[in-house]
């Protein structure tokens, strides 16, 4: 089963309270502003509409905090104005509360199916206020080879989760696809404490949402028997031929253990994207 990130079902919205400036150049995105932040939506005109690699892209900074209320919050995809191709809503492919920070986009279209246009394709993520009156933000579509000419705070990076366990990162490359040779997933931790495999067992797992498991596997197969402080541990996951995939911004890393007295404990970790792995912090790097 190959990876789908799509947006699905949402209606065409009438009410635009911010116009994007013009698309310029191919190869230049132009940020949009207003008072609710800034935005900006770009689509890879060398992808063709499969199932796993994003074609488009969005990523807003907000400056207000919007809740999945009086209406609801949405997003869409459009090729125009009057042609919606993908949707969806809170909290299905977005948070129910975004608070004023970056929120980022990927898009899918899946085999055959329709991406934006640069030009004339749209993003939009709107949301209705206590009066239950919409708002929307509203940003044309460039075009932008490979995602590359994002402006800095917009690029897809990689957050690393910290808790009183250490830290850790996970991360999907969504340009590979599922296979029996090359990781599409990799996760990293370094820990503060001591993990052992008793008391209930060590195990860890990946996934495409919260019910979900695609993988799992238990000390000490896949995970050390003992796990010690200060050493960072690796684990890239291959998905198999036809396999599924953890998905960005929604499939999570977790890693389970028990302490002395048999309670279970997670070091859950959200997968972000990263082409390459590149951006991945200098520790958890492969």
């Amino acid at each position: 089963m190959k990876r789908v990130l799509a947006l699905v079902g949402a209606g065409v919205m009438a009410v635009v309270l911010s116009a994007s400036a013009s698309w310029a150049k191919s190869t230049t995105d132009v940020v949009t502003t207003g008072s609710w932040g800034m935005g900006v939506a770009v689509v890879d005109t060398t992808v063709p509409a499969n199932n796993s690699t994003p074609s488009a892209y969005a990523a807003v900074k907000l400056n207000i905090t919007l809740r999945n209320s009086y209406g609801g919050t949405g997003l869409t995809w459009s090729v125009d104005s009057k042609n919606v191709i993908g949707g969806c809503g809170a909290p299905a492919c977005m948070p129910a509360v975004m608070k004023p920070g970056v929120y980022r986009f990927p898009y899918v279209a899946g085999v055959g199916g329709p991406v934006p246009v640069a030009g004339a394709g749209h993003f939009v993520l709107y949301w209705h206020d206590a009066s239950r009156k919409m708002h929307q933000v509203r940003l044309l579509v460039q075009s932008d080879t490979g995602f590359a000419h994002l402006p800095s705070w917009a690029k897809p990076v990689d957050k690393v989760t910290t808790g009183s366990w250490g830290k850790g990162v996970a991360v999907v490359d969504p340009t590979v696809p599922a296979n029996n040779s090359t990781p599409s997933d990799y996760a990293a931790v370094v820990l503060k404490i001591t993990v052992r495999n008793a008391h209930g067992g060590t195990s860890l797992n990946w996934d495409n949402g919260p019910n979900n498991v695609i993988a799992g596997c238990g000390a000490p197969v896949c995970v050390p028997a003992v796990m010690r402080p200060g050493v960072v541990y690796r684990f890239p996951y291959v998905a198999g031929a036809g396999g599924k995939v953890a998905k960005a911004g929604i499939g999570h890393f977790t890693l389970s253990w028990h302490d002395s007295s048999g309670a279970v404990h997670r070091a859950r970790l959200q997968v972000q994207s990263d082409i390459g792995f590149a951006h991945l912090p200098a520790w958890a790097k492969p």
